[in-house]
């Protein structure tokens, strides 16, 4: 048992011992290599890696550039949204109503397609479905529904890809008059009430 295992323990040495022999022998001949170079061929290599690491230095300002301004956005849009109060304590203060039905209003500030669906009934318990067409992003549509209507319920939805629609959120009308907002992005989606 004992000359087995010093058996595989020489095989493992002999082995190491040869693959830092091959590592050793590279790296000799890539010394020899850099002193035959002439200094003008090393001051030109120095410049070329210079000149490679300005150029990437660049690429990474314009980024950052470009960047800032889109982070900044993002991050004054969060701030803000957290700052609003809760939909219910202002469902009934920022949207229109006229003698012909209640207006339901949806603004789209989210970096994605949205619609409004309004499901409601008449006082016969009829329901029905009112909603606004797509809404790209920073555009707001209206829905119109009857001022009879009864159990109101406001839909949200956004667009995932190729019209493949999810809803947001559904929030109950109990006032005359509502007016959403939606912030984010399509994962990330916030709906708050108009400012």
């Amino acid at each position: 048992m004992i000359n087995i295992k010093a058996c595989l323990f020489f095989l493992l040495w002999v082995s190491l011992t040869a693959s830092l022999d091959k590592d050793y022998e590279q790296r000799v001949a890539e010394l020899r290599n850099l002193l035959e170079l002439s200094e003008d061929d090393l001051q030109e290599l120095g410049q070329d890696r210079r000149h490679n690491q300005d150029e990437i230095q660049k690429s990474r300002n314009a980024i950052d550039s470009d960047r800032q301004p889109f982070l900044r956005n993002m991050k004054d849009e969060i701030d803000e949204d957290e700052n609003q109060d809760d939909l219910g304590l202002r469902t009934t203060s920022n949207s229109q109503h006229n003698n012909a039905g209640i207006v339901v209003t949806l603004q789209n500030r989210a970096a994605m397609n949205t619609r409004l669906r309004v499901l409601y009934t008449d006082p016969a318990c009829q329901p029905y479905l009112a909603e606004t067409n797509t809404l790209v992003t920073h555009e707001t549509g209206s829905v119109v529904i009857p001022s009879n209507s009864q159990n109101i319920k406001v839909t949200v939805q956004k667009d995932m890809i190729a019209s493949n629609w999810r809803d947001i959120k559904t929030v109950p009308m109990n006032g005359t008059r509502l007016c959403l907002r939606v912030v984010g992005v399509t994962v990330y989606a916030k709906l708050r009430p108009c400012i």
